[in-house]
Order: C-alpha cells, then sequence, then structure tokens
C-alpha cells in the first residue's frame, strides 16, 4: 500500500471580488486562469437551489423537494 500526502486548498472568493471582477473584466495576474466566459453571477431564488440541502438542515419537505428537483423519488 502506497500513502499519499494530500494537501488541501480552500478557495474563497468574496461577492464583493466577484462583481469586481465582472464588472471589471482585465487580465490580471491571478485570474489569469479564469476563462472569460465563467465571469458571471447568478442568483438562484432558494426554492431551487439544489445546494441548501448539501449545505443547511432541512426540514423534511424541504429535503423531499430538493430531491424531487434531482430526480430521486420514493417508490
Amino acid at each position: 500500500m502506497v500513502a499519499y500526502a494530500l494537501t488541501i486548498t480552500r478557495e474563497t472568493l468574496d461577492p464583493n471580488d466577484a462583481i469586481h471582477l465582472t464588472k471589471y473584466q482585465m487580465y490580471h495576474e491571478r485570474t489569469k486562469h479564469i476563462d472569460i466566459k465563467y465571469h458571471f453571477i447568478c442568483d438562484i431564488i432558494s426554492s431551487y437551489n439544489l445546494t441548501d440541502m448539501l449545505t443547511k438542515p432541512l426540514f423534511i419537505s424541504k429535503f423531499q423537494h430538493c430531491l424531487n428537483l434531482i430526480g430521486v423519488h420514493n417508490t
């Protein structure tokens, strides 16, 4: 068995940074690896936000709603 050392890098982006990056699309050394087609901001209505079921505690009704949105149904 081979052991590998893992390094975890946490990427964080302040919403203000994302807004600034979208408004002023210029070349910068730190953002050169981000393709311009990915420079967008979107708002998702909370009732359709599938990540809620991964990041927040939910009532069973909201959890069932999220499962239905991804196509998992009770049989």
